[in-house]
């Protein structure tokens, strides 16, 4: 679970990263729910990769 957790952020991040390059090409026009919403996803999906407990 934790490696499909690791590629699906990984997937996100990606997303993350077409977006914000997407919301800059039509010069901030368009939603910027396009980086911010995958953005969240990664952030969840790295945050349960590394098992959420500090020692």
């Amino acid at each position: 679970m934790k490696k499909a957790a690791l590629i699906f952020g990984i997937i996100c991040l990606m997303l993350t990263f077409a977006g914000g390059i997407y919301v800059l090409i039509h010069h901030g026009q368009v939603s910027a729910g396009y980086a911010a919403i995958p953005c969240l996803f990664t952030i969840i999906c790295f945050g349960y990769y590394r098992g959420g407990k500090h020692k």
